[in-house]
């Protein structure tokens, strides 16, 4: 998906274990500078950096993506993975600052790469949307992205009668059913959208 939708930026929300349970298999190297091969999708993936960020409370990974073809790589790519590490199944963050900070981190990264465009690594001089994934792509997910959309749209919005929040999490759920599964995650929504607008008058 990374390669297909020329993305890179990935942000994970949940952690490889939680409870006893795999919430997420590890698509990376454990160290760095090792590597997996991926034959069936002819990928190798290597892993350069790696590095707490606090204030966004994730890891920052540099991976090196090799696409192959008779075991020669023919393409490269570098995408930054921002893994958060501190919100729950079912549940939410501590503060808003910290998915504002996240939404932050990954705004920046993004632009970062958009600046790069001209690199003959982006072809067709394009950088693909942001990645997020949590365990199954729903609750973590959903409020990420509903406070994320919201920030975005909220410079142009003129629509006193329509809740954006509200909007976002319904059309969310048009593409898939479940997005931001609990009332605490729909209520951090809000919580961090006005958490962002109280520091920003």
């Amino acid at each position: 998906m990374v390669w297909e939708q020329n993305s890179y930026v990935v942000v994970m929300l949940t952690k490889e274990q939680e409870k006893g349970y795999i919430k997420c298999t590890k698509y990376w190297p454990e160290e760095v500078k090792d590597s997996v091969l991926f034959e069936n999708i002819c990928l190798r993936i290597e892993l350069e950096s790696e590095e707490l960020v606090p204030n966004a409370t994730c890891v920052v990974r540099t991976i090196r993506m090799e696409k192959l073809e008779d075991s020669r790589v023919i393409k490269t790519r570098r995408i930054t993975q921002l893994h958060f590490v501190g919100w729950p199944d079912h549940g939410v963050p501590d503060s808003p600052d910290t998915i504002l900070n996240l939404v932050n981190k990954a705004n920046e990264v993004q632009q970062q790469y958009i600046a790069n465009v001209a690199n003959s690594q982006v072809p067709h001089g394009k950088v693909g949307p942001i990645i997020v994934h949590c365990s199954a792509g729903c609750g973590r997910t959903g409020t990420f992205c509903t406070v994320d959309t919201a920030l975005a749209m909220l410079p142009n919005f003129k629509d006193d009668k329509t809740d954006l929040i509200n909007f976002l999490v319904g059309y969310f759920r048009t593409q898939r059913r479940t997005m931001v599964q609990t009332l605490t995650q729909f209520q951090y929504c809000y919580l961090a959208v006005l958490s962002k607008l109280v520091t920003n008058r």
